[in-house]
């Protein structure tokens, strides 16, 4: 099995709390319809679609399982949101798991999601973004892909 180092595990779990952003920032607009009517949401729905879209390929290329969940009386239970619509369980006291059959490359992202959501707005997006293709481009993680 190829070993991965540590920098390029951060850099995996980083996707992952970047697709889990684009999920949060996408709910976040559907429950404010007049701000994702804006100049602002026009954006930040275009840039979270396609970057939701670009680090769900990529993970599923790796062999990931992504699967929202919410927590109930202090047990996970795994619910199946539509595509685009996995934010919601954050506004429920969930989050996302990303499940490998590695364990060491495993993660749950559950708060750091609102943090990340900020990014898509135009201000941080131009950073954001070459952010985004430094780390798709991060040979250890393309060599974890199955294709």
């Amino acid at each position: 099995m190829h070993s991965i180092s540590e920098e390029s595990k951060i850099n995996l779990f980083s996707l992952m709390r970047f697709y889990s952003g684009a999920q949060y920032a996408l709910e976040e607009l559907s429950s404010n319809p007049s701000y994702a009517q804006s100049s602002n949401g026009r954006h930040v729905k275009e840039v979270a679609v396609k970057t939701s879209k670009l680090m769900e390929d990529m993970l599923l290329s790796m062999g990931y399982a992504i699967r929202p969940f919410v927590i109930e009386s202090h047990q996970f239970r795994f619910v199946s949101n539509p595509p685009l619509r996995q934010g919601a369980v954050f506004f429920l006291g969930g989050g996302i798991a990303f499940e490998h059959t590695r364990d060491d490359l495993c993660m749950q992202v559950t708060d750091q999601a609102r943090i990340v959501a900020d990014r898509f707005l135009p201000d941080s997006w131009d950073f954001f973004k070459e952010e985004l293709i430094e780390l798709s481009r991060n040979s250890d993680i393309a060599t974890l892909r199955i294709n």
